[in-house]
């Protein structure tokens, strides 16, 4: 990085600072890759129901809904404890410029186990043919 002899030196890592980003075009250009930032995770029989909800939350932004028969899953139980008798296992990396529809069937499949996935405040479900990123927006 190359500074100038001029530059004045002003403390934007301070939380008492009001001054706009684009006052400092380095913190500007690094808050617009934090944007594009592509959360992913892993998803196997071992994690807690609560686990992946959590870290679907915290990853996309958007609320995981996850299903055992007609009700809700236990957030206790693993996903191997809750998986559909015949079901593969294995385990499902998320990313998120998946589709809602293509993450809920791949879910189906692996572990037999129904999620949705729904709004970032839980109000209603997310469009199948939107990103999970998108979907926490």
């Amino acid at each position: 990085m190359i500074i100038s002899k001029n530059a004045k030196w002003k403390n934007y890592n301070s939380p008492m600072n009001n001054r706009s980003i684009a006052e400092n075009p380095i913190k500007s250009r690094q808050t617009l890759n934090n944007l594009f930032i592509m959360a992913d995770f892993n998803i196997d029989g071992r994690m807690k129901v609560k686990t992946l909800k959590a870290q679907f939350k915290e990853a996309f932004g958007a609320t995981l809904r996850v299903y055992k028969g007609p009700g809700f899953a236990d957030d206790n139980a693993t996903l191997a404890s809750i998986r559909a008798e015949g079901a593969k296992g294995g385990e499902v990396k998320v990313v998120g410029n998946m589709k809602v529809g293509n993450f809920e069937d791949k879910i189906k499949e692996v572990f037999g186990i129904k999620v949705q996935v729904a709004t970032k405040d839980d109000s209603a479900l997310a469009d199948n043919g939107i990103t999970l990123s998108a979907a926490g927006k």
